[in-house]
């Protein structure tokens, strides 16, 4: 299982980076690889992901406009992915910018477990880069105010994964 936490600071206000967050194709173009989206029902879409895998996306515990998780199952032909990620909008003193804070789990599963945990560390870390750097384009006339350690982290976890296994890799 692979762990990811991490922050980013966004020069727009909470309300601004809540709606981006729920618009499907701003999502769309932020997920890195992700082909097409398609809503199947309120908070829940159907993905494909680098052409390759598909699946499904769900929102959950969404308090607007402070926090929701995301819940992705996806499965390919090299395996499958399953993944939680808790995100919380977390205001500036002045509710100029906004510091999004995020923290999640993922478990993959068949032949994909053979690129190992070391290989999943450093993707996640890189696509949740990636997702938060999309993320501030998508917000006209906003930058990412940088600040040391506001970037994503990845390491093994000691926690149940978040899809029901145990976290000792026998699901």
């Amino acid at each position: 299982m692979v762990t990811i936490r991490g922050r980013r600071l966004i020069a727009r206000p909470p309300e601004q980076i809540w709606g981006l967050l729920m618009d499907p194709e701003v999502i769309r173009r932020c997920i890195p690889g992700c082909r097409e989206i398609q809503e199947i029902a309120p908070f829940r879409h159907r993905v494909v992901l680098h052409g390759r895998f598909r699946g499904e996306v769900e929102l959950r515990d969404v308090e607007e406009p402070e926090s929701c998780t995301l819940n992705l199952s996806a499965h390919g032909m090299g395996g499958s992915i399953r993944g939680t990620t808790a995100v919380r909008l977390v205001p500036a003193e002045d509710r100029v910018a906004t510091e999004v804070l995020f923290e999640g789990q993922a478990r993959v599963g068949g032949l994909l477990r053979a690129l190992g945990r070391a290989y999943f560390e450093a993707l996640a870390a890189s696509s949740a880069g990636d997702f938060f750097d999309a993320l501030t384009r998508e917000a006209p006339s906003t930058g990412a105010v940088p600040q040391a350690g506001m970037g994503p982290q990845a390491g093994m976890g000691p926690q149940a994964d978040a899809c029901g296994g145990s976290g000792d890799g026998r699901g």
